[in-house]
């Protein structure tokens, strides 16, 4: 609490001196450094871009444009920006999921445990900078609930050829219930990325690196205490909401991710290239009132003879829990890549090095079953997976002429997972199919904690398919119709326990929807529906009908002076049987006892640009009336009514 309240001082203190620099200093000193003698800009947007390292790796050669739009400006938290395809716990930095299946990139094991991997910097989205100047980009935003982020970026080129740079974001948010006083800190989120991109002179040798942390702490709340003597039993009292988990529940997860390409070409048309990546993600669960939360806890799985009743939700200790888990991942690619006419083609061979270590920290396990009585002395009870996988793997893509490209990938994990991506896009339309054939997770296999127990085995499970959807286009408007259907054999589910389970049925998935933009002057909208249905067995839960739609009037106002976009935006989606939490494993799972009603929630906003700076003013969930709202997953309500306000300042020398 101290360290929360500190930083939120430094924060204010800092962001004070900052915008005072700016008003009084920098003005000046921009001026005098990005003028030339005729007083014309040398130094903007035009002169500064980035890439990725796909850009790098497929040979296109892009260098991409900073975004300095207000198209979605105000969309600041990561469920808007994402467009609202996921589900989290009602805050900003909590645990989040896709809303609708997708089919898992990566094959081989995977840790399985990725509620905060929406907020980590993945190897693909790391940015390369190509500057002319240094480069700045600053963000903050403020909620009126008290929630805060700093999103700052660094970067420059050491000379025409290398280039380094970093980016550190921090997100605090506050409970919207539960809290005992009027700031108490529910995440607290730090993420950085360091990077470096580098060329030779003749051009032959690239190398791209970077570092990335993820540091997530949580404070689990365990969704609103049901009071069956208020209405709506209390689940939108919010300050006057208890939470179920009171205030001695703690989650934490950090990452650390070396990431290293390379490439040298021999020869025109022919490049060999390596991948080299070091990965660490530990997790960390921490209840020191166990006995208190007898009702959060699913039923132990094991009878315990010991034990006054075989329903009790822990399996060593009923005051504390205090256990984790270690994943470790070293993985090493090397190939060769080239162009040959349109043709472009990769070729690689991957390895790969695993440890899952799972402890229960320093308590004695002493487990009682009808049929034994399973003790340990080791002060340190844990269960450990470790092994070594090789992989082989390619990709072809030919570009047909200028608006059209095919593209092949292939990965075979030897004797185990598959993955088969084809996709074909041009201006007029775009195809797709995947087949996955794909290992159980690490935490799917094993785990061992105080509340759950499980050591399983599963056979892959399959998953195939195809999508498509066309493009119909005119000056002012967009309509995109598209649709999806995939089929899934021995999928793998958490059960209505928190238990993993494999299910021998097929499940089909439908999706069919639209896209639609179009622009009447000034005014312009922005809209997407999608309709959803499934058949087989009830496993993936989703809602039939989902829809997002933004009306908006851009540069209507002060168009000498200043851009604008003016707006309101809507999400809608229909009831469903949403997932729950668990914060045990980090694990969304089944449940059939509470229907998330459906809702539409209508926010306002206004972005506004001049010059190199950005402003936005949001009003969340204006229609939200007393004693009322939503929830995003069962007893945690969304956000009630607030104003968010965001700025972001861009300096090129």
């Amino acid at each position: 609490m101290l360290s929360f309240l500190r930083f939120n001082f430094l924060l204010k203190i800092t962001l004070i001196g900052f915008l005072g620099l700016i008003g009084g200093v920098l003005p000046q000193y921009t001026f005098a450094q990005i003028l030339d003698d005729s007083t014309k800009k040398v130094y903007g947007s035009t002169t500064t871009k980035y890439f990725l390292e796909s850009d790098v790796l497929d040979d296109t050669g892009k260098l991409r444009i900073i975004d300095t739009t207000l198209n979605a400006f105000h969309q600041f938290n990561h469920v808007n920006r994402r467009q609202n395809f996921y589900q989290d716990l009602g805050g900003w930095g909590t645990a989040m999921r896709p809303l609708f299946y997708t089919p898992p990139v990566q094959i081989g094991t995977r840790v399985g445990i990725d509620v905060y991997q929406p907020f980590a910097f993945a190897p693909e989205n790391v940015k390369y900078y190509d500057t002319k100047s240094p480069y700045i980009e600053a963000n903050y935003v403020q909620g009126t609930t008290g929630d805060q982020m700093i999103d700052f970026t660094y970067t420059r080129n050491v000379n025409a050829r290398w280039n380094l740079g970093g980016r550190y974001i921090r997100l605090n948010t506050n409970k919207q219930y539960g809290a005992e006083s009027g700031r108490d800190p529910w995440t607290d989120h730090i993420s950085t990325v360091i990077f470096t991109a580098y060329q030779s002179k003749n051009k032959r040798y690239r190398l791209l690196y970077h570092f990335a942390h993820l540091n997530q702490q949580v404070k689990e709340t365990g969704g609103v205490q049901l009071d069956p003597t208020l209405e709506n039993d209390n689940l939108f009292g919010y300050r006057n909401a208890d939470a179920r988990l009171g205030n001695s529940v703690q989650s934490w997860q950090t990452q650390n991710h070396h990431h290293l390409y390379q490439h040298f070409v021999l020869d025109k048309g022919f490049t060999v290239f390596q991948t080299l990546d070091v990965q660490r993600q530990r997790d960390t669960y921490i209840d020191v009132a166990v006995d208190n939360h007898r009702n959060f806890y699913p039923a132990a799985q094991v009878v315990r003879r010991v034990l006054p009743k075989a329903d009790t939700v822990y399996y060593i200790n009923n005051t504390t829990t205090n256990e984790g888990t270690i994943f470790q991942l070293y993985e090493n690619k090397g190939g060769i890549k080239g162009k040959l006419g349109k043709f472009n083609y990769q070729a690689y061979f991957k390895s790969r090095l695993y440890y899952w270590n799972n402890e229960l920290g320093t308590q004695r396990l002493r487990i009682f079953t009808p049929d034994s009585v399973l003790t340990s002395n080791n002060p340190i009870v844990s269960r450990m997976l470790n092994g070594f996988e090789n992989f082989i793997g390619g990709k072809l893509f030919y570009q047909l002429n200028d608006s059209t490209r095919l593209t092949v990938e292939a990965e075979h994990l030897l004797a185990r997972d598959y993955r088969i991506n084809a996709h074909l896009e041009s201006k007029f339309f775009q195809a797709a199919f995947k087949s996955v054939l794909y290992s159980p997770t690490a935490l799917q296999r094993s785990f061992i904690s105080n509340h759950l127990l499980w050591n399983k085995s599963y056979s892959n499970t399959l998953a195939n398919e195809i999508s498509g959807g066309i493009y119909l286009r005119t000056k002012k408007l967009l309509f995109n119709p598209f649709g999806s259907y995939t089929t899934l054999t021995n999928y793998i589910y958490f059960d209505t326990q928190a238990m993993p389970q494999q299910s021998n049925q097929t499940i089909q998935l439908v999706q069919v929807g639209f896209n639609f933009n179009y622009q009447l002057g000034r005014f312009k909208t922005v809209n997407t529906a999608i309709y959803s249905g499934r058949l087989g067995a009830d496993l993936i839960r989703f809602p039939a009908l989902f829809a997002n739609t933004r009306v908006y009037c851009e540069d209507c106002f002060f168009t000498k002076v200043l851009q604008s976009q003016i707006g309101v935006e809507g999400h809608f989606k229909s009831d469903y049987f949403a997932d729950d939490y668990l914060p045990v494993s980090k694990q969304f799972h089944l449940q059939n006892d509470f229907l998330i009603q459906s809702y539409l929630i209508v926010d306002v906003f206004a972005n506004f640009k001049v010059s190199n700076f950005r402003i936005f003013g949001k009003f969340s969930h204006i229609n939200q009336v007393l004693n009322s709202g939503y929830l995003t997953s069962p007893l945690y309500p969304g956000m009630r009514r607030t104003f968010t306000f965001g700025v972001t300042w861009l300096f090129f020398d």
